[in-house]
């Protein structure tokens, strides 16, 4: 089953302003700035379930299942592992490609970084497919 990569902040949590069809939440206490969530990508996100194995690719981390999982109904999904915020969005391909190898995967983040499109590039000469994808919407 291919991977599909999940960014948060700038992909399922727009900012700065709260559009339609999403409510805030105040997940962490010591932030000023909401979570703004939308009802609409938890039945996307349990429907791509069904075709891609979902994964956290996010600086939130394992919070992303404590905090995000029970609002969009999802299971505990896998996490990849980054520094600690905040961090240069660069360093997300060295461990982004550890943990995908050779599996087909799909990346959805907000930043696409020079270094992520040349890490798809060098992906065309393997036996498997790839795709980034810049934020939706």
């Amino acid at each position: 089953m291919p991977l599909l990569l999940l960014d948060v902040d700038g992909v399922l949590n727009p900012y700065p302003a709260c559009p339609p069809g999403f409510a805030e939440y105040a997940l962490f206490p010591d932030d000023d700035e909401p979570v703004r969530l939308a009802a609409f990508h938890a039945e996307w996100l349990r429907e791509l379930a069904h075709r891609f194995r979902l994964v956290w690719a996010t600086a939130w981390g394992r919070e992303a299942n404590r905090l995000l999982c029970p609002v969009y109904q999802l299971p505990q999904l896998p996490v990849i592992a980054f520094p600690k915020a905040p961090f240069d969005p660069a360093v997300k391909v060295p461990a982004v490609n550890a943990f995908v190898g050779d599996l087909p995967v799909a990346w959805i983040d907000d930043v696409v970084t020079p270094e992520a499109r040349r890490w798809a590039s060098d992906r065309d000469n393997r036996p498997c497919s790839w795709r980034l994808i810049r934020r939706l919407g």
